[in-house]
C-alpha cells in the first residue's frame, strides 16, 4: 500500500499558476502532470532535509508516480501558497503506482552535499537542482531498483 500523505497533483490551482506563468491555454495535462512532478521533487527536498540522518547513503529526490480515485484526493488548505499540493487522505493499493522518478547517482550526489550544508536553504538548493530531471522507471523495473545487488535497469 502507498501511504496517505502529502503529494502534488493537478488541480485548479495549479492550472490557474500555469496560465499565469505564461502558458495560458497551451499547458495540457502531460505539462501539468510534469510540473506537478516538479514540484514533488522540491517537496521532497524538504522532506530530506526535515529527516536528515547521518547515515552515508545519498539523499535522492524520489517522486511516486500515482493513479488514485478523487476521492482519495483533498486539496490542501494552503494550496493558495503552493498550487498543485493535495494530501492523500487514505492509503491506495501498490496497483495503482504507475512510475517511479529518482536522481542519478551524481545528482544524488550533489543534493547530499547540499543538504549537508547549513548555509544552503531550501531556495538556493531549487536552483541548483533546477535543469537535473529525474530518472524515469516503470513499475516492473523497481524490483531491480531497489535490489542489494545494484543491479538496477537503465532509466529512460
Amino acid at each position: 500500500m502507498i501511504p496517505a500523505g502529502r503529494g502534488w497533483a493537478v488541480t485548479p490551482s495549479l492550472r490557474a499558476a500555469a496560465a499565469d506563468g505564461g502558458t495560458a491555454g497551451t499547458a495540457d495535462v502531460e505539462e501539468l502532470e510534469y510540473l506537478a512532478m516538479l514540484l514533488a521533487a522540491d517537496g521532497s527536498v524538504d522532506r530530506l532535509r526535515a529527516e536528515q540522518g547521518s547515515g552515508d547513503d545519498l539523499a535522492r529526490r524520489v517522486v511516486l508516480a500515482v493513479d488514485v480515485d478523487e476521492p482519495l484526493v483533498r486539496a490542501d488548505a494552503d494550496e493558495s501558497a503552493e498550487p498543485g499540493s493535495v494530501s492523500l487522505t487514505g492509503a491506495a493499493p501498490l496497483l495503482h503506482l504507475a512510475a517511479a522518478h529518482i536522481d542519478d547517482d551524481d545528482t544524488a550526489a550533489l543534493l547530499t552535499s547540499l543538504l549537508a550544508d547549513p548555509d544552503v536553504d531550501a531556495a538556493a538548493c531549487a536552483v541548483r537542482l533546477e535543469g537535473r530531471g529525474l530518472l524515469w522507471y516503470a513499475v516492473q523495473e523497481l524490483a531491480a531498483l531497489l535490489s542489494p545487488s545494484g543491479d538496477a535497469p537503465a532509466a529512460h
